[in-house]
């Protein structure tokens, strides 16, 4: 009895012994694209015939935890590739490695796709969402995200409400829906709805862009969604399990010219055509094509009408090319993520600067983006704060560049008709009341 008893007692020992042994590894990795050997993000990783996943951060790295010990199967999946699947062997509290090369299929889709805060099936938003990533939105240099998609997806219309540097882009995604409402479609930052749009933040600090464009899709934000939905991901350090960190500095400098400027007739030209015109139509000045008649005003120097004065003297003004102007747009970037074996953050700094092509115009913004996201086991909590400072110069409007092109090519910008002012400017130059310098 008590020799059946000590086996009894040491058969519960090594049992125990056993399943210690067999406690949960886990799986770490990478999940790359065939073509460029790129990081996947978002890519899907299960570990086969359970329920336990993860998705891949945005240099393509999973850490798959609570792994049993022993000989598994992982499977990598992403719309738009080949799923691949690596077989591994965990050892009890030890790391294994998966590293996976996925091939692109332009045919494959995902069965579930996310849509805000929930899952549709793909075949209902398919069309109906288009997404964005962080490297076209950095192709172009403009200081308002909404400009770097511009073209870039079907049904959604980006253009901009003025000529003005900084101006908001108008957005518009499947037409106009409303003629006193708004037509704004609703934007959502890392899951938060805001007010207003994103021009302010920096497009270096987003990931992705995702446009959702029909009510399949917008159904889960309800009527604030009618307008269509823009998902905004904002960049988050890796978590890899290890400890790193690294930095980056970016800076551009680019100048900017009118192009395509509407050549304009000299004074030479405009007489002319105003002396054609009057003996075209002999009832103009009763057939009259003298300078005294084609160039009277209601503002004289000397005695002389403003515009004949002009003419005589040779004072003349090509106004498209007095008042537009080169300018010149510069970027300055700096980033800073890192991660501990819980802990990703991120860092970033930016300054703005673009010039107006006309002047008393230009924009000036000084932005910093912070975030940190601590993951310890199921809990997963994440903090964000985007900061900007912005002076916008409006100068004479958008109306600057209409005076412009209506002005005659009389006159000066400064006041010639009293030398006692010369230096001053001519608010009438061409003696065109309409018309203001």
């Amino acid at each position: 009895m008590g020799r059946r008893f000590l086996l009894v007692v040491l058969s519960l020992f090594a049992a125990a012994g056993v399943a210690q042994a067999q406690g949960p590894g886990r799986i770490v990795g990478r999940v790359m694209s065939a073509e460029g050997n790129r990081p996947v993000f978002g890519a899907a990783v299960v570990l086969a015939g359970t329920s336990l996943g993860t998705v891949t951060d945005t240099a393509g790295r999973f850490i798959l935890a609570n792994v049993p010990a022993g000989t598994r199967r992982v499977q990598a999946r992403r719309i738009g590739y080949i799923s691949a699947n690596l077989t591994v062997t965990v050892s009890s509290g030890e790391a294994a490695t998966a590293e996976f090369s996925l091939v692109a299929s332009p045919i494959q889709l995902e069965e579930i796709r996310t849509v805000g805060f929930g899952t549709q099936e793909a075949r209902t938003v398919t069309g109906a969402v288009a997404t964005i990533s962080a490297d076209k939105i950095k192709d172009i240099p403009t200081s308002d995200p909404m400009k770097a998609i511009q073209g870039r997806v079907p049904g959604v219309e980006v253009v901009a409400s003025n000529n003005e540097p900084g101006s908001a882009m108008q957005v518009r995604i499947r037409g106009v829906r409303s003629l006193t409402a708004s037509n704004e479609p609703l934007y959502v930052v890392d899951g938060i709805p805001i007010s207003g749009g994103i021009q302010d933040f920096n497009p270096a600090i987003i990931e992705s862009v995702d446009i959702l464009k029909d009510a399949a899709a917008t159904a889960i934000y309800g009527s604030r969604g009618a307008n269509g939905v823009i998902l905004v991901t904002t960049k988050k350090g890796t978590l890899d399990g290890r400890n790193h960190s690294s930095y980056t500095l970016d800076s551009y400098y680019g100048a900017q010219s009118a192009v395509k400027v509407i050549k304009m007739m000299n004074m030479q030209q405009y007489v002319q055509m105003l002396r054609d015109g009057a003996a075209y139509n002999n009832g103009s000045f009763g057939g009259d094509t003298s300078l005294a008649k084609i160039l009277a005003g209601q503002s004289f120097v000397n005695g002389v009408p403003k515009k004949l004065y002009a003419y005589t003297n040779g004072i003349e003004t090509d106004w498209f090319d007095t008042v537009l102007q080169n300018a010149d747009q510069k970027s300055f970037q700096g980033n800073l993520t890192g991660n501990t074996p819980d802990t990703r953050y991120t860092l970033s700094g930016n300054y703005f600067g673009q010039g107006g092509l006309i002047p008393g115009q230009g924009y000036r913004r000084s932005s910093g983006f912070a975030s940190v996201n601590h993951t310890k086991g199921r809990l997963n909590v994440g903090a964000s704060a985007n900061s900007a400072r912005i002076y916008q110069d409006i100068g004479e409007g958008g109306g600057a560049f209409g005076y412009t092109a209506a002005m005659q090519p009389f006159g000066s910008p400064y006041n010639y008709t009293n030398p006692d002012s010369l230096g001053l400017y001519d608010p009438r130059p061409d003696d065109d009341q309409l018309n203001i310098n």
